[in-house]
């Protein structure tokens, strides 16, 4: 009888469940923090996809944008106002570290987009400088496949 109920409530379900984020920040060969966050995408008013995952004070925040429709490849990571470039990704990181906030733009490496369309998946490989940690830090994140929401966002970059 259990059963039953069971499935009834699994068949209620009423939002598809959210995607991960996996992200590890590495500030020497020996010392890295590590977190995952529950993500969501959104559609960008004109192309792109803007990844948003959170998990309290930890979070990525990446603008994947294109001059058409985005596409599986690689899109080199741009610098935080960069509003030029036509095709390309900007990364931020935010982290807690021995109770203080950490964050920085991931300005140079890539972000590998490996499907598109109805769902997404990518990769994000580069490097940042953390000025409170005073070192320039490197990231792996990964996102897991992901359908964007159905609301568009008007995303831009602030000079």
């Amino acid at each position: 009888m259990a059963a039953p109920a069971v499935l009834f409530l699994a068949a209620c379900q009423t939002s598809a469940p959210l995607s991960t984020v996996h992200a590890r920040i590495f500030r020497g060969p020996k010392d890295s923090t590590a977190f995952a966050a529950a993500d969501v995408a959104h559609f960008c008013k004109g192309n792109g996809v803007l990844f948003d995952a959170i998990s309290g004070a930890n979070g990525v925040l990446a603008w994947v944008r294109g001059p058409s429709a985005l596409t599986p490849g690689t899109y080199p990571l741009l610098g935080r106002a960069d509003s030029s470039t036509p095709r390309g990704a900007l990364v931020a990181v935010r982290f807690i570290l021995h109770d203080i906030a950490h964050g920085f733009p991931v300005d140079s490496g890539v972000l590998t987009l490996t499907t598109a369309g109805p769902t997404y998946r990518a990769r994000i490989q580069g490097s940042g400088t953390d000025l409170g940690l005073a070192t320039k830090s490197t990231v792996d994140i990964t996102i897991d496949s992901i359908k964007p929401r159905s609301d568009t966002l008007a995303c831009g970059a602030k000079e």
